[in-house]
């Protein structure tokens, strides 16, 4: 249990920094994200199923490895270590924050001071990661049409300036569009051929 809670920390984030940027590995395909999606099943599985003397061992392991474990009265639990804070959420759903640096895994859109500038997509979110000043959305099994009513309603929330908007279907579809606010925040928005949709929010 000990090893076991002092590798948590490593996964997530060999696991954020896989999803932040497979948007870009054309050669990912459906088979190796459900084995990743099989493993964070698997991850938060073995917290929110342990019985109550399984809690007790996992508090009693992670405070001799100088973690804090606490399983929540929400059924949540959360696992801190040194300014690493990462609670595993009932529905299934994983949030991270390290020094600022956030990293959220599951269907429901993150709420934070960066996302709240953007409307929240018909689609599920599947991962997300950045910080105040830079935000990224991931999302699979999306569709081009879907991504083109996301940006009309991008566009209701002030992203017009500057705004460029790009479709190749040489081969297969690829989507991006990119704009800014009157304040200077930026949207981009990507959509490629395995219908993964990459959303990026940045202030100036």
């Amino acid at each position: 249990m000990k090893k076991f809670l002092l590798s948590t920390f490593i996964i997530l984030g060999v696991v954020a920094l896989i999803w932040i940027f497979r948007p870009f590995f054309p050669n990912q395909d459906a088979t190796s994200r459900n084995t990743l999606d099989d493993f964070m099943q698997d991850f938060t599985n073995s917290f929110l199923g342990l019985t109550y003397e399984e809690q007790q061992e996992a508090i009693k392991a992670g405070r001799e490895a100088g973690m804090d474990v606490n399983f929540n009265n929400d059924g949540s639990v959360t696992l801190q270590l040194n300014n690493s804070i990462t609670v595993i959420n009932p529905d299934g759903t994983i949030t991270n924050d390290t020094g600022g640096r956030r990293f959220h895994y599951g269907r429901n859109f993150p709420i934070n001071e960066l996302t709240q500038l953007i409307p929240i997509p018909s689609f599920a979110i599947h991962t997300a990661m950045g910080n105040d000043n830079n935000y990224t959305i991931i999302a699979h099994n999306v569709t081009l049409a879907q991504v083109e009513e996301y940006v009309e309603q991008i566009k209701i929330r002030g992203f017009t300036i500057d705004a460029t908007e790009n479709l190749c279907t040489l081969f297969d579809p690829f989507f991006r569009f990119e704009a800014l606010d009157s304040n200077g925040n930026k949207i981009e928005i990507r959509h490629n051929w395995q219908y993964i949709v990459t959303i990026i929010i940045s202030r100036p």
